[in-house]
């Protein structure tokens, strides 16, 4: 970019000087007058490469600015961890008309403001539900998504969300994508979760259902793009 600005910088000026020596080659009116003229350039092209050279450095150091929120924002992502209830395996055996969770955990010190999952059911239609905010956990090494910790007020280190009932989601795919917002810069993340469960018996009377749950890298987005 500042190399760009600076060959149309060149350019403006070479065409001003030549401008300006057929303007002064071609004057009648003595040397005072061509003098001036050559000072006029000379201070017109001082501004523009002043103005170019600014505007240069103002887009380096927004980028520079960016980069470093961004970094910022990374180091201290919040770690969320994403629990289908009941889980994937059993959802064969339930009822239709019960209902199924996601439970989310902020596993890490950091905050995160904001959170949104959406996702579809079966019939085609679209959800979301959004988290305003999960607080970090003070002792984030424990590892153990049962330990959820309260504070005053509505403020929680988890959330729950509904799914639905278990006739109106697939019993062997799920999908949730997880939106949620840093503490720090102006952006966030978005992740993909994925839920399967198979069953390994060819015996229809004994069922053997495995399941897994896959998360795609988490992909940084500006607050605008995630919807925020």
């Amino acid at each position: 970019m500042k190399l760009s600005w600076l060959v149309w910088a060149l350019v403006v000026v070479f065409g001003s000087v030549v401008t300006w020596m057929l303007i002064v080659h071609n004057s009648s009116n003595g040397l005072s007058v061509r003098i001036g003229s050559w000072a006029q350039l000379l201070a017109a092209a001082g501004t523009l490469g002043a103005a170019a050279l600014a505007l240069s450095t103002a887009k380096e150091n927004r980028a520079q600015s960016q980069k470093a929120n961004e970094a910022l924002a990374a180091a201290t992502r919040p770690q969320l961890s994403l629990q289908m209830l009941p889980m994937m395996k059993q959802r064969a055996y339930l009822q239709p008309n019960e209902t199924v969770y996601l439970s989310i955990s902020n596993l890490s010190a950091f905050v995160a403001p904001r959170v949104r999952v959406n996702w579809n059911t079966q019939d085609g239609m679209p959800h979301e539900a959004w988290i305003d905010r999960l607080l970090g956990d003070p002792n984030p090494e424990k590892g153990l998504i049962g330990e959820h910790v309260s504070y005053s007020g509505d403020a929680s280190t988890s959330a729950t969300v509904q799914l639905g009932v278990a006739s109106n989601l697939d019993e062997q795919d799920n999908r949730v994508r997880l939106y949620y917002a840093s503490q720090f810069g102006n952006g966030g993340w978005m992740e993909v979760h994925r839920w399967e469960a198979w069953n390994t018996s060819s015996d229809p009377e004994h069922p053997a259902w495995q399941h897994r749950h896959t998360i795609e890298a988490p992909k940084w987005m500006t607050l605008s793009e995630m919807g925020f």
